[in-house]
């Protein structure tokens, strides 16, 4: 049983291998740059429906959530 259930693993990840290296005959590649200029991190308190920023220094932990933005 054991032996059944690695071949039809291995068979699918073959199958994947091989349907990865066939030529897809895609246009020219581009190269995209992405410039960060910063991260910004903010508390949120979720006491409410409508999860806020809060610098409140307590929040309870089943209501705490981390907002992670990302400054271009």
């Amino acid at each position: 049983m054991i032996k059944k259930i690695i071949l039809i693993s291995v068979l699918a990840l073959m199958v994947q291998l091989i349907t990865a290296c066939v030529d897809c005959k895609c246009g020219p590649y581009k190269t995209i740059i992405f410039t960060n200029k910063g991260l910004s991190l903010k508390n949120l308190d979720s006491n409410f429906p409508q999860p806020s920023v809060t610098s409140a220094a307590i929040i309870p932990s089943a209501k705490y959530g981390i907002q992670v933005q990302h400054l271009t």
